[in-house]
């Protein structure tokens, strides 16, 4: 959140002097990134292994630890949305993807809601998948310790990356006009001071 804050007083620079400051900063994470993984050195936990073939090493090259979030997680995350927001803010700047902007604003106005609403979805979506597939889905209902989250997913359960990436996309997409109409009602009242911290 510092970082978030600070980042501000980039955002309001001349568009040329942004984008070059935005991605070399996304640059330098990924490269310190890389070098951090790639000599075994400090900032994670998981150690990578060289298993021979490409795809399961640039897997355990990628697995850094998210909890706590690790010096590298920290590093190749911001790097690549630095990268990813540096590519949005020179298209947006060149009138080229106008419809990107009003889509992402929706997201930027309702972040905790979104987050709220999101969880909420996908643990529906995990309760009605486990019945549907024949598992327990008593355990996604269970109160913690003994819920889901500690005791893992059933046996069998779960799906292909894919499919989790279909999932997700999915759930952003419903949760668009939900976001947009809450987006909508914090803008006509202003009064309400309290939706801004929603």
């Amino acid at each position: 959140m510092m970082l978030g804050y600070s980042f501000g007083h980039l955002w309001i620079l001349p568009i040329r002097e942004r984008t070059r400051w935005i991605g070399s900063l996304g640059l330098f994470s990924i490269v310190v990134f890389a070098l951090l993984r790639s000599l075994h050195g400090y900032g994670d936990p998981n150690t990578w292994t060289n298993y021979g073939t490409t795809a399961r090493t640039i897997t355990t090259f990628l697995n850094v630890e998210k909890y706590p979030p690790s010096l590298q997680y920290i590093a190749i995350t911001p790097g690549i949305l630095l990268l990813l927001l540096t590519w949005i803010d020179s298209s947006l700047s060149a009138g080229k993807t106008a419809w990107l902007r009003t889509t992402l604003e929706v997201y930027g106005r309702t972040p905790l809601v979104y987050y709220v609403m999101h969880l909420a979805l996908i643990h529906l979506l995990a309760i009605v998948t486990c019945a549907v597939t024949g598992h327990d889905w008593h355990r996604f209902k269970t109160p913690l310790p003994y819920g889901s989250f500690i005791a893992g997913p059933p046996q069998g359960y779960g799906f292909s990356l894919p499919v989790v990436y279909v999932v997700w996309i999915c759930v952003v997409l419903v949760l668009y006009y939900p976001m947009k109409w809450y987006a909508d009602y914090k803008r006509a009242h202003p009064e309400k001071a309290w939706l801004r911290y929603l």
